[in-house]
């Protein structure tokens, strides 16, 4: 599982507890914090192969091998945290649900990792302001072509190399959940915070198909229960630490907040949607579930 700081591990241990206390005993689950079991790959693979039983998976990781995930990834997508979990909780969860089940891994439910926003050394009081700003992005078409929508310069770059290159001005920004951002320290070498919200990041909790056949059907039903319980514990406290960490970085380290018109950068952006077409019907199920 994820670091012992993070809302994965508040979910991980709340699974525990209810699969433990709904089998009398009779299932025990262990816990693997802090990548004690690998990074990504490993732990996806782990699962495919039937050497491990449960994990929470990055949607950037997911998509490459289930495409439609990539839909969380365009810009501007959802309006709030309601609007996207009824998305994932209803058809459009369903749809990428069957496909990951053609993996290897049978889907227990979709965490989150939360709302993305921009820090920076450069004033941004407006969309028109990220014009020509050096931001650092994960390797993503759709991250490149959002930001060079927006006049942008995207640098695709490993997360391990950020911290030096904002210290060195080799990036002027970057792009994070506000749990990351706090947690790596950001706010040492960036002195703005701009609210952008300009993706949103699910991630799969999911268990081995190899490990699901060797239950019973009163077992998987205990299995799905936990996972609910685990589920609605660590939506609520993404929620919750994204709200803390945003304060923190202001009250707390003095970073300068700003906040763009989200519907200003949602029609800049609009555009990008047409570039992924494969995407398109997953994108009006998404729009389906507006309030």
């Amino acid at each position: 599982m994820d670091n012992e700081r993070a809302v994965f591990h508040a979910a991980a241990l709340k699974f525990k507890e209810e699969v433990e206390k709904l089998s009398n005993g009779g299932i025990v689950i262990d816990i693997f914090p802090n990548s004690q079991l690998g990074g990504l790959r490993e732990l996806f693979e782990g699962l495919q192969m039937g050497v491990l039983d449960f994990s929470a998976t990055a949607s950037s990781f997911v998509s490459n091998f289930v495409p439609g995930v990539s839909v969380y990834d365009l810009p501007c997508l959802l309006d709030d945290y309601a609007h996207a979990r009824r998305t994932l909780d209803g058809s459009v969860g369903e749809e990428l649900n069957a496909a990951v089940q053609n993996n290897g891994v049978v889907p227990l439910g979709w965490w989150e990792i939360g709302f993305r926003n921009i820090t920076s050394n450069k004033d941004i009081k407006t969309v028109e302001d990220i014009k020509g700003l050096r931001v650092r992005i994960m390797t993503s078409n759709i991250y490149r072509d959002m930001f060079l929508q927006l006049g942008a310069d995207p640098v695709p770059m490993a997360w391990s190399e950020l911290f030096t290159a904002l210290q060195q001005n080799v990036v002027d920004a970057q792009e994070n959940p506000y749990p990351q951002i706090l947690d790596n320290n950001m706010f040492e070498v960036q002195k703005y915070l701009i609210e952008s919200e300009h993706a949103y990041s699910p991630a799969l909790f999911s268990m081995s198909a190899i490990s699901w056949g060797r239950l019973d059907k009163a077992q998987q039903d205990i299995i799905k229960a936990a996972a609910a319980q685990a589920t609605a514990v660590e939506r609520e406290a993404t929620e919750r630490r994204a709200e803390l960490s945003k304060k923190s970085l202001v009250e707390e380290h003095g970073m300068e907040f700003r906040k763009l018109d989200k519907p200003t950068l949602q029609t800049l952006l609009r555009p990008v949607y047409d570039k992924y077409p494969d995407l398109s019907e997953l994108v009006k199920k998404v729009d389906s579930y507006r309030a």
